[in-house]
């Protein structure tokens, strides 16, 4: 279904804009030419259709991620306008005194006022329970209406002949293009690179513990199986041993999930089975929080790993001996239960 999604989608675009097109008496071909074949018959049109897709395909590398963890932001837009507000007020105003520093630091800006922008929802969800999609949705809103008073206020071009535009940027501060003749520019290989940075990061490098690349109808081998729902034979728990106590609340699937690898089986999803379990309901989101769940990691770590750690590792150790008041739980009134598969 993921080959399959797009294309259906694809499909059923092309059939309902046929049959608008046909309804509004004009030539469904003849129009479906005009949006998809002549902006791609010359060089120029390539390149502004890489131009504009570039900062698209950005914003939806950032939802990907957001997706994949249950984060529903559908404020990218408001995130994009942000960035580039910070950014281009950074290029307007400190462009000529920074130099050959400009471009980085610009582009530095955009990044950190996106990010900021994004962190407001996730702020008010983690402290206040909010809906992030509302948050996120609102604050497009206040970003394109900051942007409108900007253009037509402080940051108008007084020779820009009243258009709502600011004054251009420095050359310095500009993207190369890639090819003369059109505007397509650096930024879209840079994409390409986040993209593929992005790929690895979410379905192979950095997805051990939840396998986020492999599909949830499928049976797999599953080196770590979730303590809400977890299946194992008495003889096997017997060889092995159960959870082991010291694990005050995190890491005693994994340590268990562990020891029976090592024990010569296989650990395995199945997808045969539906769980109802309250994910992260029992425990109040704050510094102890952290503190406690790295600390359960270092502690599988000492226990499997030997007190050796590589100095990758060495920012969990700082979280765990963070201070902070010890983890809280209670379950939230009026929350929902999320369905899980076994």
């Amino acid at each position: 279904m993921r080959i399959a999604a797009p294309l259906i989608a694809a499909a059923a675009m092309l059939a309902t804009s046929f049959l608008i097109f046909a309804f509004l008496g004009k030539d469904p071909l003849n129009a479906l030419e005009v949006f998809f074949i002549e902006p791609l018959n010359s060089l120029y049109g390539w390149g502004e259709l890489v131009l504009k897709a570039t900062p698209l395909a950005l914003c939806g590398l950032g939802l990907a991620l957001g997706f994949s963890a249950n984060v529903w932001n559908i404020g990218a837009e408001g995130q994009l306008t942000l960035g580039a507000i910070c950014g281009g007020g950074v290029a307007l105003y400190w462009g000529n005194l920074l130099g050959p520093l400009a471009l980085p630091a610009s582009l530095l800006a955009g990044i950190a006022g996106g990010a900021a922008w994004a962190a407001i929802p996730a702020y008010l969800r983690t402290r206040f329970n909010t809906s992030e999609i509302l948050v996120s949705l609102m604050l497009v809103y206040i970003a394109q209406l900051l942007l409108t008073y900007l253009l037509h206020g402080v940051w108008r071009d007084p020779e820009g002949f009243n258009f709502p535009q600011s004054r251009a940027f420095d050359e310095r501060i500009l993207l190369p293009l890639l090819y003369d003749g059109q505007r397509a520019n650096l930024a879209f290989p840079m994409m390409l690179a986040l993209a593929a940075a992005s790929w690895v990061f979410s379905s192979r490098l950095f997805a051990g513990y939840y396998l986020g690349h492999l599909s949830a109808d499928l049976a797999h081998p599953a080196p770590v199986l979730s303590g809400a729902c977890l299946w194992v034979s008495r003889s096997v728990l017997e060889e092995v041993g159960s959870f082991d106590e010291q694990f005050f609340l995190y890491a005693e699937d994994i340590d268990l999930s562990y020891r029976i690898e090592q024990a010569g089986y296989t650990n395995y999803y199945y997808p045969g089975t539906t769980i109802v379990h309250f994910k992260g309901e029992s425990t109040t989101k704050d510094i102890g929080y952290v503190r406690q769940f790295y600390r359960a990691m270092s502690q599988f770590r000492r226990k499997h790993f030997g007190r050796g750690m590589p100095a990758f590792f060495s920012w969990a150790k700082i979280l765990e001996r963070l201070p902070g008041v010890p983890v809280s739980t209670r379950v939230r009134p009026g929350t929902r239960p999320s369905a899980g598969s076994g």
